[in-house]
């Protein structure tokens, strides 16, 4: 179903933000999770992700700072090509 697309979760290294961020690769989304602080967490729900042979790459943000979310944004666009979903 969504085969072939980039979502982007904010938080989606724990609960609600980490289910959703299984859903979305289990739909067949490549993922990006974004994560303020908890590189472990946001690692294990990526190796998670990755069981639904999709890619899923961690990021470390603060996304209430303009410029590195900017900068984020940068990187996962560098990194998949595009952004088709957005969970905050």
């Amino acid at each position: 179903m969504l085969k072939g697309q980039t979502a982007v979760v904010t938080g989606g290294s724990r609960g609600i933000g980490r289910a959703v961020t299984l859903k979305l690769a289990e739909n067949g989304a490549d993922v990006a999770v974004v994560y303020a602080g908890n590189e472990q967490a946001a690692q294990e729900a990526c190796a998670l992700a990755g069981r639904f042979s999709v890619r899923c790459r961690a990021y470390r943000c603060d996304v209430s700072d303009f410029s590195r979310t900017k900068a984020l944004v940068e990187n996962i666009l560098s990194d998949f090509g595009q952004i088709d979903v957005l969970v905050n």
